[in-house]
């Protein structure tokens, strides 16, 4: 009951608070924010589990944090790209 009544007081965005409900998640943004876009690249920087990692980008992705892309390298790979929405979060 206090941590809503904390998060209702404190936090203007709610969606964005349940979204960064772990420092993953924050971490990631913070990679993205910083030019990482490989699924590779962000494991490599953050030594995170590639499970933890998977469940973490596509929560960003289905929150609308992040977009996929095709990589702009034409391999089959595909590109994590901030939007609009997660570069707000840390401006």
């Amino acid at each position: 009951m206090a941590n809503d009544a904390f998060r209702k007081s404190q936090l203007p965005d709610r969606p964005t608070a349940d979204v960064f409900g772990d420092c993953w998640s924050m971490l990631i943004i913070r990679d993205a924010m910083m030019g990482l876009r490989r699924f590779s690249e962000f494991q490599k920087n953050l030594g995170v589990a590639k499970n933890i990692l998977t469940v973490r980008l596509r929560a960003l992705v289905a929150n609308g944090m992040l977009k996929t892309e095709p990589a702009s390298d034409g391999s089959a790979y595909e590109e994590y790209v901030l939007t609009a929405k997660g570069r707000a979060c840390f401006r």
